[in-house]
C-alpha cells in the first residue's frame, strides 16, 4: 500500500500540469484533436513508469519528456509534420490567442530551438528543467536559446541588438 501512495502523489502532479502539457503537445502536433490523443496515451505511460523516476524534483522534467516522447511517435505513426499556423481552426477559446500568436512567432526556428523557446518563455521552465526534460546539458540549452532570441530579433526587430541578460 505504500508503494501506490507516491505513485498516485507523483501521477497527481501530471494532472497539475496537464493544461500545460497539453498547450505544449498542440504546439507539437498542431491540432487539439491530437494533442488529446498524446496525451491520453503519455498519461498511460506516466502511470505505468511512475516508479522509474529516481527524484521526486525531477518528475516535472520527466513528464515533460514523456509527452516530448509521444508526440514525436505520434507524428513518426501518421508520418507527417504539424499543421502550418494558418491551417488552424479558427474557434480556439480566446484564451489560447496568445499561444497561437507565440507558435506562429517560433515557427520560423529550428524544430530544437522552438521546444527550448516553448520550455522557456510558454511554460516558464528553467534552464536545468529544460536540460532534464531534452536531454541536453545547460550549456547547449543556454546556447541555443541565445541562438533562437537571435533569429527571432533578426525576423521581428531588424537593427536592434539582442540582450542576452534578459533571459
Amino acid at each position: 500500500m505504500q508503494k501506490s501512495e507516491p505513485r498516485r502523489n507523483e501521477f497527481e502532479i501530471f494532472q497539475s500540469i496537464r493544461p500545460k502539457l497539453y498547450r505544449y503537445a498542440i504546439s507539437i502536433l498542431g491540432n487539439h484533436a491530437d494533442a488529446e490523443d498524446a496525451l491520453q496515451e503519455a498519461s498511460l505511460k506516466v502511470w505505468r513508469h511512475i516508479g522509474q523516476v529516481a527524484e521526486v524534483s525531477s518528475i516535472s522534467s520527466w513528464l515533460y519528456q514523456v509527452v516530448v516522447n509521444t508526440c514525436r511517435d505520434h507524428l513518426r505513426r501518421k508520418k507527417r509534420f504539424p499543421l502550418p499556423i494558418h491551417t488552424k481552426t479558427e474557434s480556439a477559446p480566446s484564451h489560447d490567442e496568445y499561444w497561437v500568436e507565440f507558435e506562429a512567432m517560433v515557427s520560423h526556428l529550428s524544430e530544437r530551438q522552438q521546444e527550448i523557446i516553448v520550455l522557456r518563455f510558454g511554460l516558464d521552465f528553467t534552464f536545468k528543467e529544460i536540460a532534464d526534460a531534452i536531454s541536453l546539458p545547460e550549456s547547449t540549452v543556454k546556447y541555443q536559446l541565445v541562438k533562437a532570441v537571435e533569429n527571432l530579433r533578426s525576423i521581428y526587430l531588424p537593427g536592434e541588438e539582442a540582450d542576452c541578460n534578459e533571459m
